[in-house]
């Protein structure tokens, strides 16, 4: 009678026990479900908020996507966690270290998202409508026009400017002054002289190891109160330099 007893108290635990193994089962996959539409939910917020951070780095003509790349890199990771564990919810429940995981890449992306906002307030308040428009205003030069300033032989000051500019970006220190009558083209020079790519190959012997940066600005007497001002030219060199 007690061997009886005993059997029908082992059937009966037995069939608690996976009553309620049932039942855990159950509730772990309702809570996977649950995490998957919340993160689901922070991925889509993030990816509308990276789309905005693009359409921002357009309007502030900002060079750098470093950053936006590893935010890029971190959704596409979170939005692949997503699918595979909602693709089979029962047979993948999270795990505490899977949880941990998510909140790490979520704080990543929080941090990440944070520093390009800082970055992008300061450019924001470096910008001014009218920034742009003196350097479009000057006429493109070309080639032959002022290839010379670099020692190309095809001209005959070559020789002259070989120990001149080139020498001075490669290895000099100081000023290099150019000076010229109202009109007669200073500006063009100094814009072909800083869009040329001899000039960053010059400047980076003369910075080796560090990258070299052109930073530049234009003043101009015709333009505005503000185009000719000091503020201008440094809040167009820190955002130059911030956008490098």
């Amino acid at each position: 009678m007690q061997s009886l007893t005993l059997a029908l108290k082992t059937v009966w635990k037995s069939s608690e026990i996976a009553d309620l193994e049932q039942r855990l089962h159950h509730v772990q996959s309702a809570l996977t479900l649950q995490i998957c539409a919340l993160t689901n939910y922070w991925h889509g917020v993030f990816q509308r908020q990276l789309d905005d951070m693009h359409s921002e780095n357009q309007d502030l003509n900002y060079q750098q996507s470093a950053e936006l790349d590893d935010i890029a890199r971190l959704i596409s990771d979170l939005g692949t966690r997503i699918a595979v564990a909602g693709s089979e919810p029962l047979a993948s429940p999270f795990k505490p270290t899977d949880i941990e995981s998510l909140q790490s890449q979520m704080s990543q992306l929080s941090i990440a998202k944070a520093d390009v906002a800082k970055e992008h307030g300061i450019l924001r308040s470096l910008s001014f409508e009218s920034r742009p428009i003196r350097y479009s205003y000057i006429p493109e030069a070309h080639q032959r026009t002022f290839g010379w300033v670099f020692g190309e032989p095809c001209d005959q000051h070559a020789e002259s400017s070989t120990g001149g500019l080139l020498t001075w970006l490669q290895k000099g220190d100081g000023f290099f002054w150019v000076s010229g009558k109202p009109g007669s083209g200073k500006s063009t020079l100094m814009k072909f002289v800083t869009d040329h790519p001899h000039t960053l190959q010059a400047l980076s012997t003369w910075s080796y190891p560090k990258s070299a940066v052109i930073l530049r600005h234009f003043f101009w007497s015709a333009g505005t109160l503000m185009q000719k001002s000091w503020q201008v030219l440094l809040q167009t060199l820190l955002a130059v330099a911030e956008n490098d």
